[in-house]
């Protein structure tokens, strides 16, 4: 429902800034590498993407918060610090144990966010995950992706 007299949430707003800004850089980054052609994507096909995405959704919940009154919601350090931490995790552990040990570092650190953990709930989670993405990204797209070590 948009409401005329709606507040503005800085929070909000902040976050949608730092997506924004982060997007930005993850293009910018992307257009370093090769993009390639649909038959053929190249390394910087994927960056660009999701940075654009990213780009995207923050402008739509910037768009939002200026639109919509919210309810405050208050940040979980938790919440905040897994997924955070686990984008970190992985950005400096593909290089060295590959994409599919880095994804299941990903998902596995990042499910430390949800309140109710299971470890077999998310073993099962990491591995399909990790499965997906590579039988998407390096046999399906061919992107060259770090196959770790062995």
């Amino acid at each position: 429902m948009i409401m005329s007299g709606s507040r503005l949430n800085l929070a909000e707003l902040a976050g949608a800034l730092i997506i924004v800004l982060f997007g930005i850089f993850v293009v910018w980054r992307g257009l370093d590498y090769p993009i390639g052609t649909f038959r053929r994507l190249g390394a910087g096909a994927l960056p660009v993407a999701l940075g654009t995405v990213m780009i995207t959704f923050g402008v739509v919940i910037a768009l939002q918060n200026l639109s919509f009154e919210r309810v405050g919601k208050t940040v979980s350090l938790r919440v905040l610090g897994s997924v955070i931490g686990a984008l970190v995790v992985w950005t400096i552990t593909v290089p060295y144990v590959g994409f599919f040990v880095g994804t299941i570092l990903l998902v596995t650190l990042s499910s430390l966010a949800d309140g109710r953990f299971s470890l077999i709930r998310t073993g099962f989670l990491s591995f399909g995950v990790a499965m997906l993405g590579l039988i998407i990204f390096v046999y399906g797209l061919r992107i060259p992706l770090p196959r770790g070590p062995w």
